[in-house]
């Protein structure tokens, strides 16, 4: 080398690394994908517990790619909860490298809820929440009771980092449940369905939940629908 010319600069690597880092993620995501599509060709099912005498209505709701549930407060109120990524949904940075590095990598994960009038009936829930398809359920009004708290509580505890998108009517807050591809909303859902009485067979990676209504006859007392 010279002594008396300056040095030549090296090309930055960072293009090049970021987009190598891209293949292997965009490759690690199919392979996932792929590896977890084989248990869940058919869908997930839902069966509610037996009939109760002191029954409470939710709603187990479609979204597309996410599920959520919502859950009777009292007569006059349901609250819906669902769970995300805290960078895709809350602060809104819904891209396809977010969305790759949120499955593919344990992230910092968000509860969100809002509240909506009482009905009893699916197709009102449908023509109110939004959801591509809506299934209600009865479950035993303690255990209702008990969920709802334990969800309020985890979603107080973390109100100092609350926020709200007012296109989704959604209120979110951090949660410490890490999110990624095999905990993702669906399996929130059905963790939350699970502690009502229900039982879940199959894997919810995907939101095609399917419910065994011949399992159950519909509760007496029912409660009254609104007008």
């Amino acid at each position: 080398m010279d002594p008396s010319k300056p040095p030549r600069k090296s090309r930055p690597a960072v293009a090049g690394s970021r987009f190598r880092l891209g293949r292997i993620l965009s490759l690690s995501l199919l392979l996932l994908l792929a590896l977890a599509a084989l248990p869940v060709a058919r869908p997930w099912t839902v069966t509610p517990p037996s009939p109760s005498d002191h029954p409470g209505a939710v709603f187990v709701s479609d979204y597309g790619r996410h599920a959520r549930l919502a859950l009777q407060l009292d007569d006059q109120w349901l609250v819906e909860y669902a769970f995300g990524d805290w960078d895709y949904y809350a602060m809104e940075q819904r891209n396809p490298w977010r969305g790759a590095v949120a499955l593919l990598v344990p992230t910092q994960s968000t509860l969100a809820r809002r509240f909506l009038p009482l009905t009893t009936d699916e197709d009102r829930f449908n023509a109110m929440a939004g959801p591509r398809r809506t299934a209600r359920l009865w479950v035993e009004r303690e255990a209702l009771a008990e969920l709802v708290a334990r969800l309020d509580q985890s979603y107080r505890q973390q109100l100092p980092t609350e926020t709200h998108l007012p296109d989704l009517g959604l209120t979110f807050v951090q949660h410490d449940r890490r999110y990624h591809l095999l905990h993702n909303s669906n399996h929130r859902v059905a963790a939350w369905l699970r502690a009502l009485g229900c039982e879940v067979e199959g894997s919810p990676l995907l939101s095609n939940f399917e419910v065994n209504r011949d399992a159950t006859a519909p509760p007496l007392p029912r409660p009254p629908t609104n007008p």
